[in-house]
């Protein structure tokens, strides 16, 4: 069977390409930035009310505590509990809003270097919990070094707490070559996750542990995979239950010096 040949492009036609081109950039991003201002609108005016929620219920302890039998104060801290989650979601989806809109910089960036510092930061923060870390050096790469920076502190995060209370806890950071690119990830030992459930693991306010579990909120990894897709990448995972997980990542046109 034949190809048909394609028709010319002429100077016309690749200038009214552009055109539309342009145009469709030009309304993404003011719809993006529609997006932005109604949420952080949204977000701003629901604190006012969630304020009032928490004050009233924390005024209502001081002045009746002593009258209040013990399931009407359990009822209280009910509320106070829930507005205070309720305002440390919407905290969360401003971040997640401006890892959008946050303009890039790119540079060489010590992919190792940022993975000690996150990791020191999060030793000194949980004193009661000190697992072995493994990270590899030198892994160079080019990209934003504050957005990725956010991105290991979230994954860093999750694997802290996933290895919670776990002997022998062990938290590694490194990069290998899958068909030839450079992919880096970061592996622990800790709970794991059923790999049916993996479709939601980058969805905004979906958890694969019960917060009994673990102390979340569900926004970490979704913002981690947004910053890797903004960089050209992609983020995926591998677990099994009680056996680890692993993250992998990778950026665009990264150069990198792997540790296997």
């Amino acid at each position: 069977m034949s190809i048909p040949d394609l028709p010319p492009t002429t100077d016309a036609s690749a200038a009214s390409l552009q055109q539309a081109l342009h145009e469709c950039e030009t309304q993404l991003a003011q719809e993006r930035q529609e997006m932005a201002g109604l949420l952080y609108a949204v977000s701003h005016d629901l604190r006012a009310p969630l304020r009032a929620v928490s004050g009233f219920s924390q005024a209502l302890r001081e002045h009746a505590e002593s009258s209040l039998d013990s399931t009407a104060l359990h009822y209280l801290q009910r509320i106070e509990d829930s507005s205070r989650r309720m305002t440390t979601l919407l905290d969360g989806l401003l971040s997640l809003s401006r890892l959008s809109q946050a303009e890039m910089l790119w540079t060489d960036v010590d992919l190792s270097k940022l993975s000690d510092e996150v990791a020191l930061q999060l030793a000194q923060q949980h004193p009661e919990h000190q697992p072995e870390l493994l990270i590899a050096p030198n892994m160079q790469i080019h990209g934003d070094a504050r957005l990725l920076r956010q991105a290991l502190q979230r994954l860093l995060e999750n694997a802290w707490k996933c290895t919670a209370g776990k002997a022998g806890a062990r938290i590694e950071v490194g990069g290998t070559l899958l068909n030839n690119q450079p992919v880096y990830y970061v592996r622990d030992n800790g709970v794991g996750f059923d790999m049916n459930y993996v479709s939601k693991l980058f969805v905004p306010f979906q958890q694969l542990h019960a917060r009994t579990e673990l102390n979340g909120i569900g926004l970490g990894l979704a913002g981690a995979q947004r910053i890797i897709a903004r960089h050209g990448g992609r983020m995926w995972a591998e677990a099994s239950p009680d056996r680890g997980a692993q993250f992998f990542f990778t950026v665009q046109s990264s150069a990198a010096t792997t540790a296997r």
